[in-house]
């Protein structure tokens, strides 16, 4: 399985492009790619697992559970042979 992760900076059109593969998941995931957007990273979707698994652990137990999680919401895509993550949060805030 190949996994794209695109980070985009503010301001760079990831926006756009987020909309784009949000309106075409259908012909993306007949051609064998999968899609993780904000809508499934935020809320209740990876960083809430993250930080639900993570609340009463060590810093390297924290790892080990955002990989795990991370992984769960991979699987979801399966059968897909391509999967794009795509987030302009996971870069950080705006300085």
């Amino acid at each position: 399985m190949e996994i794209c992760l695109h980070i985009g900076a503010h301001r760079t059109g990831t926006t756009a492009l987020q909309q784009v593969l949000k309106s075409g998941s259908a012909r993306l995931h007949a051609g064998g790619v999968g899609y993780l957007g904000p809508s499934a990273l935020r809320g209740w979707g990876l960083y809430d697992l993250i930080q639900r698994m993570t609340e009463d652990r060590a810093p390297g137990d924290r790892v080990i559970a955002a990989q795990a999680a991370l992984r769960d919401m991979i699987d979801r895509c399966a059968p897909a042979k391509r999967i794009v993550v795509s987030d302009e949060n996971l870069s950080g805030t705006m300085v």
